[in-house]
C-alpha cells in the first residue's frame, strides 16, 4: 500500500511517501520563528498554508509518482495548534474528494510512538518515554490504540523548558538544539532542583526547574562559559529527574523494552544517559533517529499504515482538534 503522511501540527510543514515499509521520499518545510522568540499561532498557520503544495508537490517528485498512485492519506488532526491543523486536515480532505482516496485522522502522539516500529521493527507492547514541546508522558504501549498512560506532566514539558530557558539566556529558537549545542562547552555544575526528588509517583514536572534556571541566569554573571555551565546542567537536571520516574516505574512494571520518542528524544545527551540507565537496568531502549524524532511526515503516515491494515478509516466529515487525550 502506497500511504501519503501529512504532519502539520505545529511549526514544520512534512509530508512523506511510503509504500508498506519503503520510504519514497520525505519532505520538511521548516518556519524561522525567531524573530517571535518561538512560534507564533497566527504565523505558523499562515506558513502552512503557503508552503503545504509546494511541500506536496516535491515529496511526489522524489517518491516518482502521481496522486493516482497513493492508497490512502494519513493526516495528523489531533493535538496541536489548531490554525496548523485546519490547514493539514483541509488539505487532506481536499485530495481525498478530488482523487476518492480513503483518509485516516492520525493522533499526533500515536504517530511518535509507533515511528520505533518502523525504524527498529519493535513489536506491541513495549513502555515509552515520550518527550516533546507539548508532552512529556510514560505510556506502557500494549496494542495500536491501546495506550496506558502512568505518568504526564504536571505543568511545563521538557521542550517548553528549553524554550523558554532559550530564550531568557539568549539563545535562538527552537530551544533544545541551542541548549545542546551550547551545553557542550560546559564543564561545571550549577546547582539546580530536581523536580519531584524523592516523590514515588510516576508524574513529572518541569515548571519549577524552568523558573530556576531563570533565576540562576539573572543572578549569574551572564558570561559565555556561565551560560555553557547552566545548559550542561540543565540538561543533567532532567535527565536526574527522569531517572528517578523510570526507577519508579520499574519498581512495579517489569516492561522490558523501551523507546524514547518525541522532539526532545534528539537530545544526544538525554538519548546517550537513558540508553545508559536502560541498560544498567536490564531494559533495552529504542530511539528512532534524530530526524524522525522531531515533527515528521513519516510517522504520520506509518501510523496510517498501521490504522489501514485493520480498516481504521475516517469519512470527509473529519475535523481538527487543539486537544485530545490519547
Amino acid at each position: 500500500m502506497i500511504v501519503l503522511g501529512i504532519e502539520s501540527s505545529c511549526d514544520d510543514t512534512s509530508i512523506a511517501i511510503l509504500n508498506n515499509n519503503t520510504l519514497l521520499s520525505h519532505i520538511c518545510s521548516s518556519q524561522n520563528n525567531n524573530s517571535f522568540g518561538g512560534v507564533f499561532p497566527e504565523y505558523a498557520a499562515r506558513e502552512h498554508l503557503s508552503s503545504i503544495d509546494p511541500t506536496m508537490r516535491m515529496s511526489l517528485q522524489q517518491a516518482k509518482c502521481k496522486l493516482s498512485d497513493i492508497e490512502c492519506i494519513g493526516v495528523t488532526n489531533r493535538p496541536g495548534l489548531l490554525g496548523s491543523l485546519v490547514v493539514g486536515v483541509s488539505y487532506a480532505k481536499a485530495l481525498s474528494l478530488a482523487h476518492n482516496i480513503p483518509i485516516i485522522g492520525i493522533h499526533h502522539l500515536e504517530a511518535h510512538l509507533v515511528v520505533p516500529q518502523y525504524t527498529h521493527n519493535i513489536q506491541f507492547p513495549y513502555g515509552v518515554i515520550l518527550l516533546s514541546g507539548g508532552h512529556s508522558m510514560i505510556i506502557l504501549a500494549h496494542s495500536l490504540g491501546q495506550y496506558e498512560i502512568l505518568g504526564t506532566t504536571k505543568d511545563d514539558a521538557v521542550g517548553e523548558l528549553f524554550d523558554k530557558v532559550a530564550r531568557c539566556i539568549g539563545l535562538k529558537q527552537p530551544g533544545g538544539p541551542e541548549i545542546e549545542k551550547c551545553a557542550l562547552q560546559g564543564n561545571t555544575t550549577i546547582d539546580l532542583p530536581v523536580p519531584l526528588r524523592g516523590d514515588m509517583s510516576y508524574d513529572l514536572s518541569f515548571s519549577g526547574l524552568k523558573t530556576a534556571a531563570q533565576r540562576k541566569w539573572n543572578d549569574g554573571d551572564k558570561s559565555d562559559i556561565y551560560r555553557s555551565n547552566l545548559c550542561f546542567s540543565l540538561q543533567n537536571t532532567i535527565y536526574e529527574t527522569l531517572k528517578e520516574r523510570m526507577m519508579n516505574v520499574w519498581m512495579k512494571y517489569c516492561t522490558e523494552n523501551w523507546v524514547l520518542v518525541g522532539g526532545v528524544a534528539a537530545n544526544k545527551y538525554l538519548r546517550n544517559r537513558l540508553r545508559e540507565l536502560c541498560d544498567e537496568n536490564k531494559r533495552k531502549l529504542i530511539v528512532p533517529p534524530a530526524n524522525l524524532c522531531t515533527d515528521n511526515g513519516v510517522m504520520v503516515a506509518y501510523a496510517a499504515l498501521l490504522r489501514a491494515e485493520d480498516k481504521l478509516y475516517d469519512d470527509l466529515s473529519l475535523r481538527p482538534y487543539a486537544r485530545a487525550k490519547l
